[in-house]
């Protein structure tokens, strides 16, 4: 008879055998205020459609204000770690608040070179020429973390938004592919 031995692994590489798989794909948005939240949900939906199969979306919205708050700044970063698309929502013309800052600089480090995007739309007046600082911030941020990079502006002019769409000279990120590897939602129909 051979006995069975068990060897009791050190806990830190125990929990590395025990990673559950992710069951939604992540969209995390962060936005300045309510139009740039809209514009951040109107970014998600179009996402979400872009996924012929019908699989798991789990969404989750910051306002900038909100990230001051410790407590909440930490479920956020929380957000971010799980998150495969993250969307900054924010009027362009100005720099990041230094709360939304801290907290891109939290959780940036520990998501280099994953399967991640950086969403920015930024709204910015017509007149407006050159990259924006949160453009400029925003992109150098993706490419430390060598993570892509996507930039939709919207201009605006008195009361009135026309949007510019996805940078063409952002990296484009397979979407579909890494969607694909998450299972589908569940169907509430009556033939189910």
């Amino acid at each position: 008879m051979v006995a069975s031995m068990r060897m009791k692994l050190p806990d830190a590489l125990a929990a590395g055998f025990n990673v559950e798989p992710k069951t939604a794909f992540h969209v995390l948005m962060v936005y300045e205020d309510l139009a740039a939240g809209k514009r951040a949900m109107d970014t998600c939906k179009f996402l979400m459609a872009q996924v012929e199969e019908e699989i798991k979306f789990r969404t989750s919205m910051w306002k900038f204000g909100i990230l001051q708050n410790p407590k909440l700044g930490e479920l956020a970063v929380g957000d971010a770690l799980e998150a495969d698309v993250i969307i900054v929502a924010a009027r362009g013309q100005q720099e990041l608040p230094p709360q939304v800052k801290a907290w891109m600089e939290t959780w940036v480090p520990q998501k280099r070179g994953q399967a991640v995007a950086l969403i920015a739309i930024l709204a910015r007046p017509a007149e407006t020429e050159g990259p924006s600082p949160v453009q400029a911030y925003l992109k150098q941020v993706a490419a430390g973390a060598q993570i892509d990079f996507l930039l939709q502006e919207i201009q605006t002019t008195e009361g009135q938004e026309s949007s510019q769409g996805f940078s063409p000279g952002a990296k484009t990120w397979p979407l579909r592919s890494v969607a694909a590897d998450y299972p589908a939602s569940e169907n509430w129909g009556l033939n189910e």
